[in-house]
């Protein structure tokens, strides 16, 4: 349990929406409540989708929170578990100067590490989670050895970690990401160092009983994604030439071992479905202004037409440069999330790709940075079969460090308390009237202003009548009702 202070003020002055152009005396009161509300209040958030104007989607982020005392953690691939007591997220956290970032996985509400191997030296951070819902998650990660090369473990539920092995050469690698069933892992080996430069190979693993065999050398570069069964398999021969020369490709398996398929080469692939059906990623398109850059990366995804993988646009945010980044089956459609710039003031802001009846995609949905603040940066790096979109927000503009959090694009998330409800709320029914809200989440402190005037019933719709009522009784449905202030 921890101490969260709410502060009500009763009454005002001049504090009323622009539309109604009304200006309120009435008398003040001061009233000051203490209460005592879970962690996990604060951890877990939700808020869903709130009415708003203007700008803003309003579909609005709730925090993953952050383990006590430490300021920084990173998410970075989750499951399609129900939120949020099944819903796994696998990334790391970084508790101070003096320490090193370790895996974890965020369950229920709350960070937690993940078991290390007895001989580990240094710091890491967990890559992939598995989605099988018949079975426990596993975990792939990298840890820092005594050489600090990077070391490949996967976590299986009741096993110790396993190491992964090498090719032949090979030194450390840096990613291995899980098929959903949690029966294969793709990713790369790398040899090399800052002065010669690197060599990448992308390989990939398969379970053997409850150990894993020797990798598959499969084509240059890194692997980034798989089909779940693991029989497909997507990368980039140039990891890190970005969009311009990343040669990205497709190999599947068949009865002689393996087939390598060649992409568009100035592209870039991200994720695959988990069917394989579809791949996002993005290309390079010509700069409208060449003396100022050489190319700016354009949202694509490839299908499979009549045998060969076919590249098709997608529209970018604001018509600026947009990222695909990541892709899922939800309700047997395929929704893209990535990220793009907004043209007002070059803002970086997710976005999400929803197919119409017909199949086609056209303007990305926008979704709003933490408080629907359109000054903050944030980007969605995941999604899942259930539409839930994992990424980071900004607290405030300029604000470091970010937070992790979620989007729900088509259900509403449980209400709980959180810095997503802060703003200034009202029913239309009675404008002039109404709630400010702070949340502020490092602080783990709430500031409520109760706005209201005298009317001849004291009638308050949705929220009670004749003075304060219980903070309990502001539901979900209550901030549904209501919508944002805009302040003059």
């Amino acid at each position: 349990m921890k101490l969260i202070t709410v502060f009500s003020a009763m009454g005002g002055n001049g504090f009323g929406p622009a539309i109604s152009g009304l200006r309120f005396a009435a008398r003040s009161f001061l009233w000051l409540f203490i209460f005592l509300i879970p962690a996990s209040a604060i951890a877990a958030q939700a808020v869903g989708r709130p009415m708003a104007g203007g700008e803003s989607t309003g579909i609005l982020p709730v925090s993953l929170g952050k383990p006590a005392g430490c300021p920084l953690t990173s998410a970075n691939a989750l499951n399609s578990g129900e939120y949020p007591e099944a819903l796994v997220v696998a990334g790391f956290v970084w508790c101070g100067d003096g320490t090193d970032d370790l895996p974890y996985q965020w369950r229920a509400g709350a960070w937690t590490p993940l078991d290390l191997p007895q001989d580990a030296y240094g710091g890491g951070m967990a890559h992939s989670v598995s989605d099988d819902p018949d079975s426990e998650p596993t975990f792939t990660y990298r840890i820092l050895n005594e050489n600090w090369d990077e070391d490949f473990y996967v976590l299986s539920p009741g096993q110790p970690p396993l190491k992964l092995g090498l090719l032949p050469d090979m030194k450390f690698g840096e990613t291995a990401v899980l098929s959903a069933k949690g029966n294969h892992i793709v990713g790369d080996n790398k040899m090399g160092d800052w002065e010669v430069g690197f060599i990448y190979r992308a390989v990939r693993w398969s379970r053997a009983g409850e150990s894993w065999a020797a990798p598959e050398d499969l084509a240059p570069g890194r692997a980034v994604s798989t089909r779940e069964d693991g029989s497909v398999v997507i990368g980039n021969s140039n990891p890190d030439a970005y969009q311009y020369d990343a040669g990205p490709w497709v190999w599947e398996a068949d009865s002689d071992g393996g087939s390598l398929t060649a992409l568009e080469p100035a592209a870039m692939v991200t994720d695959i479905t988990h069917d394989g059906s579809m791949i996002v990623g993005s290309r390079a398109k010509p700069c409208s202004d060449p003396d100022n850059c050489d190319f700016y990366p354009a949202p694509v995804y490839w299908t499979r037409e009549e045998g060969a993988w076919v590249m098709h646009d997608l529209e970018a945010l604001d018509g600026v440069d947009s990222i695909a980044q990541a892709v899922a089956i939800v309700d047997e459609s395929a929704v893209i999330v990535g990220y793009g710039y907004t043209k007002q003031g070059a803002i970086l802001r997710p976005v999400a790709w929803i197919p119409a009846e017909d199949g086609s995609y056209g303007t990305p949905l926008r979704l709003e940075a933490f408080s629907a603040n359109f000054d903050s940066w944030s980007e969605a790096t995941d999604i899942n079969r259930n539409g839930l979109v994992l990424g980071w927000s900004d607290i405030e503009p300029y604000h470091w460090p970010p937070i992790n959090v979620f989007w729900s694009l088509f259900e509403p998330l449980p209400f709980q308390i959180n810095g997503g409800i802060s703003d200034a709320w009202y029913s239309p029914s009675t404008d002039g009237q109404g709630f400010f809200i702070t949340v502020m989440e490092d602080l783990n402190t709430l500031f409520l202003a109760w706005y209201t005037y005298d009317t001849v019933s004291y009638d308050i719709p949705s929220i009670g009548r004749q003075g304060l009522v219980p903070i309990q009784r502001v539901s979900q449905a209550n901030i549904a009702n209501c919508q944002r202030w805009a302040i003059p």
